[in-house]
């Protein structure tokens, strides 16, 4: 894996798997398990925790392929040697332009240290290049979850602040928000401040 200028989707940097740092092709012939990780702590309570990233990377349908691993922080990473489970998301290839991969990280992970580890692997036989790219990688959490919130024609309901979570508080909530609304009940997504029927 370089960081570099040669790839990249937002700023000026990617991170890309090439021969060299001008480059994001791979030797199809010779095989290779190269990783780059960050250590992430998730704080107690954040089980609403998703990983977005920017990718892209052609290589080959069963075994030339971008994965990401969610493991714990002891785990020691041996360049040739792919992990062997923590897999989260799905393999990422046969792709040349850049997408959008989203992975829930699971809530068993809140309270927790782990290992967030991106791997290319080839396996030595054929394959296309370019090999993976990955940028504008980004968690975020939220304290709780969307929650169903009973209201009266009048809205009057909502206004008790005894009725929603604590990340939820009434403050939050203003007239104009419920436009349109049919059903007998609405959620509003934690921490963003959007409401959806």
């Amino acid at each position: 894996w370089y960081v570099g200028t040669f790839d990249f989707n937002a700023g000026a940097k990617g991170a890309y798997v090439g021969t060299a740092s001008t480059n994001n092709t791979y030797t199809n012939s010779a095989a290779s398990v190269v990783m780059f990780y960050r250590d992430v702590t998730f704080p107690a309570g954040e089980t609403n925790i998703t990983l977005s990233f920017k990718w892209k990377g052609d290589g080959e349908s069963c075994c030339d392929r971008l994965r990401v691993f969610l493991v714990p922080t002891s785990t020691t990473l041996t360049a040739g040697t792919e992990l062997s489970s923590g897999q989260i998301g799905v393999d990422y290839n046969l792709q040349t332009t850049w997408q959008t991969a989203t992975i829930i990280i699971p809530s068993s992970n809140a309270g927790t240290s782990q290992r967030l580890v991106f791997s290319w692997r080839n396996d030595g036989s054929v394959g296309n290049s370019p090999s993976a790219a990955v940028d504008v990688i980004s968690l975020t959490s939220a304290p709780c979850n969307a929650q169903s919130i009973p209201y009266s024609e009048s809205f009057e309901s909502i206004t008790t602040a005894n009725t929603l979570q604590s990340c939820m508080a009434s403050t939050n909530l203003t007239s104009n928000t419920y436009t349109g609304i049919s059903s007998q009940s609405y959620y509003r997504a934690a921490r963003t401040g959007s409401d959806y029927a």
